[in-house]
């Protein structure tokens, strides 16, 4: 690490389960210190500055570059310390300049971030997506120079209603699914990859359970759901959703 240092924060836990958590390495490999402040502690770690503006300035997006790792680091490091405790996880690129900063940021965000652990205490994060396979078109339907233009008129009309009755199809398996696993949930939000559920851990086999019988009773052959989860709850943190 060079000399033009500061620290990283990846998330801030309950100080009460300080004991209990082992921090794991993150960014560049660097192990992740536990920063008590009263009755919270952050996740952090120091870090190079310099590889941050470099990132920034290279703009390298590859799946090898320091970025895309860093953003693994972080992920990593949130997901290994939600398994040991409730986290109120951070976005990445939370920096400060020294470890004084760090506390200093606990003590003046202190009501906000003891409301953030509240509301994400003892839950995790299950996003759920409703997948439905288009209809396959009649290529003759796409095709104005068939023989037949009556022909033609009439695919390409059957085309279209088919995939109104797939919309349609999917909409209503949609009410039925999102709507019940909501009833397993504290709180849900809609998302481009599907509707995320804040589900407290008591009601995780509940959350599964309502799942599978959705599938089994809602859905057809060309439904399925995709279920991931439990994870650190990102999207239902205050500085994500206001």
């Amino acid at each position: 690490m060079s000399g033009d240092s500061g620290w990283y924060v990846y998330a801030v836990i309950a100080g009460d389960d300080v004991p209990a958590v082992a921090a794991p390495s993150g960014i560049d490999g660097v192990p992740a210190q536990l920063l008590v402040s009263a009755d919270l502690a952050a996740v952090a770690a120091p870090v190079d500055l310099a590889a941050f503006r470099g990132a920034q300035a290279e703009a390298d997006m590859s799946a090898d570059g320091w970025l895309a790792r860093a953003v693994r680091g972080h992920h990593q490091v949130v997901e290994e310390v939600f398994a040991q405790a409730s986290v109120l996880p951070l976005r990445f690129g939370a920096l400060c300049a020294t470890r004084a900063d760090v506390l200093l940021v606990l003590e003046s965000l202190r009501p906000r971030l003891r409301a953030g652990l509240t509301r994400v205490a003892g839950a995790g994060e299950w996003t759920v997506r409703l997948v439905g396979a288009e209809p396959r078109g009649d290529p003759a339907a796409a095709d104005p120079s068939a023989p037949s233009g009556t022909a033609w008129m009439l695919r390409r009309r059957a085309s279209v209603r088919a995939r109104e009755v797939a919309r349609e199809r999917w909409a209503k398996a949609a009410t039925a699914v999102y709507g019940t696993l909501a009833r397993h949930a504290r709180e849900t939000c809609v998302a481009e990859a599907g509707v995320r559920y804040l589900v407290a851990r008591a009601d995780e086999t509940s959350f599964r359970e309502s799942a599978r019988e959705l599938r089994e009773s809602e859905l057809d052959s060309e439904l399925w759901l995709d279920v991931d989860g439990p994870r650190p709850a990102f999207h239902f943190t205050e500085e994500r959703t206001r």
